[in-house]
């Protein structure tokens, strides 16, 4: 009972938190500067992140900018949320260059295989470019329709990918045609967590899942890189046993719009 009462505290002062953030600290003229902010840990003084309960028998739709990003990022969330019967469908904004599309495909294809994810949806922007190839654009309201996910995960807003930051434009269009909670995750740098998900101990079949994808990690040993940021996350929780963690931004739908609005209008 002490531990549920724990919990509750901590998920209305991490809400209280956050919203004092998006109120009050994002000057998107200078946009540059909330990364900065964001590296210096500075936040984490005032937000202590609540841990997920896995979530089961839930829609989740996850927004991936490029395949592998949805392993790297929340892959042992999804591995734990197909365990608990949660029906799991990925949009792939693009994959890769046209040379190596059907190779970049047959990855995320197998990986979501891996991971349990029921489907794919591929869009084939262009790598790079997608900014503009989804403005205006009812990508979202189109899937979310059909779909209807209970949880949208999408990349963190200031993630150091401009092809991460610019898939929350998909919301700017689409949020009043959705009721979902928004789970921002984690990329390449620091994110203002709220949230983790303990991962340790589906954190050796995530590094397998992320060696799939040979057309990514010939260049760049992905998998090690990403266990040693989900070791650092560790951090979020309190409990020793949390050896390796993904850090979530979790918004209702109504304050996330307003972030985007922010950023991008």
């Amino acid at each position: 009972m002490k531990n549920f009462i724990k919990s509750i505290i901590n998920l209305i002062w991490a809400k209280k938190n956050f919203k004092f953030f998006i109120k009050n600290n994002i000057n998107f003229k200078q946009k540059n500067d909330m990364q900065k902010m964001i590296n210096s840990l500075s936040f984490e003084k005032n937000i202590r992140p609540i841990n997920i309960k896995i979530p089961e028998n839930k829609k989740i739709l996850v927004i991936v900018p490029h395949p592998d990003d949805e392993t790297l990022g929340c892959g042992g969330l999804l591995i734990q949320a197909a365990e608990n019967n949660c029906n799991i469908h990925i949009l792939s904004l693009t994959s890769g260059l046209p040379s190596d599309q059907e190779e970049r495909e047959a990855e995320l294809q197998l990986a979501a295989n891996q991971i349990g994810i029921k489907g794919i949806t591929f869009l084939r922007l262009t790598d790079g470019k997608i900014c503009n190839e989804i403005q205006q654009k009812s990508y979202l309201t189109d899937i979310c329709d059909k779909f209807v996910p209970d949880i949208i995960l999408t990349p963190f807003l200031f993630d150091h990918h401009l092809d991460h930051v610019c898939a929350n434009k998909l919301f700017l269009e689409s949020l009043d045609n959705i009721d979902s909670e928004i789970w921002c995750y984690q990329v390449y740098n620091n994110i203002l967590s709220n949230a983790y998900c303990n991962i340790t101990k589906v954190i050796d079949k995530k590094t397998k899942i992320i060696n799939i994808y040979q057309s990514q990690t010939k260049f760049f040993d992905y998998a090690h890189w990403n266990k040693g940021l989900n070791a650092w996350n560790s951090r979020l929780s309190l409990s020793k046993e949390h050896k390796y963690v993904e850090s979530f931004f979790i918004s209702p739908k109504e304050d996330f719009v307003e972030m985007c609005k922010k950023y991008f209008l």
